[in-house]
């Protein structure tokens, strides 16, 4: 088994979104009994959120009747004051009375949204990737949410370069590849509206080509872009390898022929790890297979199990390959049609991009 550094950069983004709305995912499959769970529980929580605020109101405006009860005009005048400051803590209680409901609402129309997204079929993509990735032979290391900055000034095709994120490298006796993962439907890359995905990925390489080459000398950088929907047509001169996401494994155990060593390895993967991006982890409240974070905002809070009229969600056992399933029906996902199988690769590197 491959070692495994990093993680789908693209699924930390939905995860990091979700959890300043105070909700932890720890994957994909959790988001249909999420949705489940908030559309369930949001009446009773609406319920619970305006019982509390009429609650709280209610002695409020008690106060205010005991001041406008009291005698006496020097009393009369400070308590105007005090009804004052009363008058404002209800429109207070009313305002966040509102704001609780509307993140609620929110969240719900959040996790709406995300169902069936490009968003989340690019995420799905990588931790797909990611899976695979992992069962290449001991040897290999894979690193994932790479963003390299450049520590001087270089072009590529007369345009500068100054940073790249890169979904995914693997380090192997046999060099280095970089990954870029897609998931595409038919409609968006008619579309047009998008950054050419061979030229992002050519750029991607030749930054790390460069940064590799100062520092270890020529190390020979290869382009791959892994799909599971469609792409553009690639460039007539273009030398990125594209492939089906299952194949891989396969592709990269093909090549045999050592060009790094041991300890060039080592020191490569000891550079390039610091780029991964990496995330803490935050304490967590779980119910049932999504774990809430255990926020201070009074709104989530009403999220708690022992408030909840909802039974326990049961865990999931659905895996990946699942989701890229759903994803492909609900959005007509396909093969480009373009890609040759693993075994009918020729002796050599030939149809990969490689920077030597």
């Amino acid at each position: 088994m491959a070692t495994v550094i990093g993680e789908s950069g693209a699924w930390r983004e939905i995860a990091e979104d979700l959890r300043l709305r105070g909700i932890e995912l720890q994957r994909p499959n959790d988001i249909e009994p999420l949705l489940s769970h908030l559309r369930a529980t949001y009446q009773p929580s609406v319920d619970r959120i305006k019982r509390k605020s009429a609650q709280r109101i209610s002695g409020v405006d008690g106060s205010i009747a005991t001041l406008r009860a009291e005698k006496g005009i020097w009393r009369s005048f400070v308590n105007w004051f005090r009804i004052q400051d009363c008058k404002r803590t209800i429109a207070r209680l009313q305002m966040e009375e509102r704001r609780s409901i509307d993140v609620l609402s929110g969240n719900i129309q959040r996790i709406e949204a995300l169902q069936g997204s490009g968003e989340l079929a690019g995420a799905i993509a990588e931790l797909d990737v990611i899976e695979h990735l992992a069962h290449l032979p001991a040897g290999h290391t894979v690193l994932n949410d790479v963003r390299l900055i450049a520590d001087r000034h270089i072009r590529f095709n007369g345009i500068p370069l100054q940073s790249a994120q890169i979904d995914h490298i693997v380090l192997s006796p046999a060099g280095v590849f970089i990954i870029e993962t897609k998931f595409w439907s038919l409609n968006f890359v008619e579309s047009g509206r998008y950054h050419n995905p061979f030229d992002q990925i050519q750029r991607s390489a030749y930054m790390c080509y460069d940064q590799l080459r100062r520092r270890f000398g020529k190390i020979r950088v290869r382009s791959v872009i892994a799909h599971a929907g469609h792409l553009p047509p690639a460039p007539s001169n273009s030398h990125v390898k594209v492939l089906k996401i299952t194949e891989l494994v396969g592709y990269l155990s093909w090549f045999k022929k050592q060009e790094l060593s041991i300890d060039q390895l080592v020191q490569v993967c000891h550079y390039l790890e610091g780029f991964v991006h990496k995330t803490e982890t935050p304490t967590r409240l779980w119910w049932g297979a999504i774990p809430f974070r255990q926020a201070h905002n009074p709104i989530m809070l009403t999220l708690a199990p022992q408030e909840s009229t909802q039974p326990m969600l049961p865990p999931q056992q659905n895996g990946l390959q699942d989701d890229i399933r759903r994803l492909q029906m609900n959005h007509h996902f396909g093969d480009s049609g373009r890609d040759r199988p693993v075994s009918s690769l020729p002796a050599g590197s030939q149809g990969c991009g490689s920077h030597l």
